[in-house]
């Protein structure tokens, strides 16, 4: 299971930050390498709920579960933009 809290709280294994690192041109950020290994753990729930699911095995308590998850993973996106666009004026809008 993922953790999602505060994003900032977040720690990537060294695994998962050098794959994630590896990925973009640029230097990452820790908090960048957070948001996506929490983006990837919560891929990862998705898709055994979805397994579940398809083979008619997903209970009442893996969906409060998966409610949950959502909800904290909601939480840590909002965190990671206020905190990654803070003072920005320009949103995306292409």
């Amino acid at each position: 299971m993922w953790t999602a809290g505060d994003v900032g709280e977040v720690r990537a294994s060294d695994d998962d930050a050098t794959a994630v690192r590896g990925l973009r041109a640029r230097p990452v950020s820790e908090r960048e390498v957070a948001i996506a290994v929490v983006l990837r753990s919560a891929q990862w729930e998705l898709d055994e709920a979805a397994f579940k699911a398809g083979s008619g095995r997903l209970t009442r308590t893996d969906c409060a579960a998966l409610m949950h998850e959502l909800g904290a993973l909601s939480t840590a996106i909002k965190r990671y933009a206020d905190s990654a666009f803070a003072g920005s004026c320009a949103d995306e809008t292409s």
